[in-house]
């Protein structure tokens, strides 16, 4: 199966500090980017839970309050040739201190633009978390 890469910046009001959180940890990810995300600290996966389907995942590159990258494993928690990844990446802007979430997505969905409105939507969530 043919993959794409989706990449799109968010701007978001908040801290980099708060917005990794949201984006590193399963307490934050639970609340925008999946049902559900929980950490098997054993096997150091996060199952993240779409559409009531299970999806593993390992953290395969993580910078405090900058960066945050994940490769999705097969059923079994085990690597796959040619994993979906996404990446996850917190940037500044030096002249106005805006924060910006740049989204980069590495899948089989095969229509940029399903993946633009699902992102939307999911940044739209995050966003929506944050005033609750």
């Amino acid at each position: 199966m043919a993959k794409l890469t989706f990449t799109k910046d968010y701007s978001l009001k908040l801290s980099p500090k708060q917005l990794f959180n949201l984006i590193s940890t399963p307490d934050g990810l639970s609340k925008w980017f999946a049902e559900d995300a929980v950490y098997d600290r054993n096997r150091e996966i996060f199952n993240f839970r779409f559409d009531s389907s299970d999806h593993l995942a390992k953290m395969v590159s993580v910078k405090p309050n900058k960066l945050v990258k994940f490769e999705f494993l097969d059923e079994d928690g085990n690597h796959i040739a040619d994993p979906s990844w996404t990446e996850l990446k917190i940037n500044t802007s030096e002249l106005t201190n805006e924060v910006f979430l740049t989204i980069t997505d590495y899948s089989g969905m095969s229509d940029l633009d399903d993946l633009d409105e699902l992102w939307d939507d999911l940044v739209y969530a995050l966003s929506d978390s944050l005033n609750s």
